[in-house]
């Protein structure tokens, strides 16, 4: 098998099934894992996904915290590749064609997507859309929504996501690749993701947060 697609669900996470939905309704030959808080399971298995003889998926108990549910959902995985997306990721038209280009190149690669905020009823969103694919772009420093992509056997290099950090796996592990010398590189497509975390936590709120990862992160290169 070519791919595994690894998708952590927290406890209060219920997107999921929009991007459930895009994967059926793509031509991606691949397995996908749910790795899901205990509590969800019972939550989960009514999506058609589950019923889908095109594809394998897994429902795995993975615990509290997103490195450890990413890791132990890339440890079962069949895949040679591995694409990590968040259960708030949609795709877009050109996602899975731009995924394709590269399947077979992924050897000491870690790829993203361009991010693109869904969101029509904040518009401000834009701002930090353009600043956070700046950022990626100019300073090799994605985040884990842009859906990140790579070979499983770099990834066990890598040695995975931390999993003692409440937040920030996804920059701590972009880190290692830049320590390594993986190459980061961009796809030309977008990702889709909701802006959920900032109509909860508040624009001002959240947005400071990633602007002070991302300089405590550049500071400490």
């Amino acid at each position: 098998m070519t791919l595994s697609i690894i998708i952590p669900i927290s406890e209060t996470e219920n997107d999921w099934k929009n991007l459930a939905t895009d994967i059926v309704l793509s031509d991606l030959d691949c397995e996908v894992i749910f790795s899901i808080h205990s509590k969800r399971r019972k939550f989960i298995k009514d999506h058609k996904i589950f019923n889908n003889s095109k594809y394998t998926v897994h429902l795995i108990d993975g615990g509290v915290g997103r490195g450890k549910q990413l890791n132990l959902g890339a440890s079962i995985a069949r895949g040679e590749n591995l694409w990590f997306l968040h259960a708030d990721s949609r795709f877009c038209s050109s996602t899975v064609s731009s995924l394709k280009d590269v399947i077979s190149s992924s050897a000491n690669s870690l790829f993203y997507f361009n991010i693109k905020f869904e969101d029509p009823d904040l518009p401000i969103m834009k701002i930090n859309q353009i600043g956070a694919n700046l950022r990626s772009k100019i300073f090799s420093l994605p985040f884990g929504d842009q859906g990140f992509f790579c070979s499983k056997v770099m990834f066990q290099k890598l040695d995975g996501f931390k999993e003692n950090l409440e937040f920030g796996e996804d920059i701590e592990f972009v880190k290692e690749c830049r320590r390594k010398k993986v190459l980061i590189i961009p796809l030309n497509a977008n990702l889709l993701t909701s802006a959920r975390k900032y109509k909860e936590v508040g624009w001002c709120k959240n947005t400071a947060r990633n602007l002070y990862l991302t300089l405590q992160t550049l500071l400490n290169l």
